[in-house]
């Protein structure tokens, strides 16, 4: 049912919260931004902040104690419900009964007057639902998440580059001594095999001597193989 094309005014809105959770979480939070910005603060005074899951610590009564603690801890932060309390809202207690269900409706049927929330209006006066008011805190915190999400993408991003430019400047590894590793050199880098000394005769050399007429010789082949061969 569209309620602007009807005209229908609300009593009342019930906003409603676990008093068991020991914080406002970023989600709860914002959930409360939406509310107030969806009721605007002249409809306050036709909110009503209802707390719950009471009957769970019905028998104890240092948890209830805590319990009423923080209540008031959220009904005196202004940015919790003390400023929709100083603007008209009020808070009330449902214990899980028929009786303190029946204590809230009374609360909304002795407003005198029912209004429209501040929503309603705009959409009356031809807003789309992004230029609301609520929907302005949504847009808001779409784009707070995505400059997070692009922010821990970023990060991510470089500490996985630092890693990859400290791996490429590892120093080689050493042994346990302390001497830097020996890498193997290719094979044309390589020192030819060095060749044993000659023995001297003084070192007890008694192999037979070359013939001076034989190595004559040779030398005279060897020459004429080179001058005189076939041009």
């Amino acid at each position: 049912m569209d309620l602007q094309e009807k005209d229908i005014k609300l009593a009342g809105i019930i906003y409603l919260q676990r008093i068991t959770d020991r914080r406002m979480t970023g989600a709860s939070f914002l959930n409360l931004q939406m509310f107030q910005a969806f009721c605007g603060k002249k409809y306050f005074p036709h909110v009503l902040l209802v707390t719950t899951m009471w009957n769970n610590t019905r028998d104890n009564i240092a948890a209830q104690q805590e319990l009423l603690f923080r209540e008031r801890e959220l009904a005196a932060t202004p940015e919790f419900w003390g400023d929709m309390i100083a603007h008209g809202a009020k808070v009330q207690q449902f214990h899980g009964d028929k009786a303190s269900g029946l204590d809230i409706i009374r609360l909304l049927y002795q407003q005198e007057h029912a209004r429209k929330p501040h929503i309603m209006k705009q959409f009356g006066q031809g807003y789309m639902l992004p230029d609301t008011g609520a929907g302005q805190v949504m847009t808001a915190e779409i784009i707070r998440q995505e400059k997070r999400r692009e922010k821990e993408e970023r990060e991510e991003r470089e500490e996985i580059e630092a890693e990859q430019l400290s791996r490429r400047q590892e120093p080689v590894p050493t042994s346990r001594s302390g001497w830097s590793r020996t890498i193997a050199r290719p094979h044309y880098q390589r020192q030819p095999p060095t060749l044993p000394a000659r023995r001297s005769r003084t070192e007890g050399d008694n192999r037979r001597q070359p013939n001076p007429d034989a190595l004559q010789a040779a030398r005279f082949v060897s020459y004429s193989s080179w001058s005189f061969g076939p041009s």
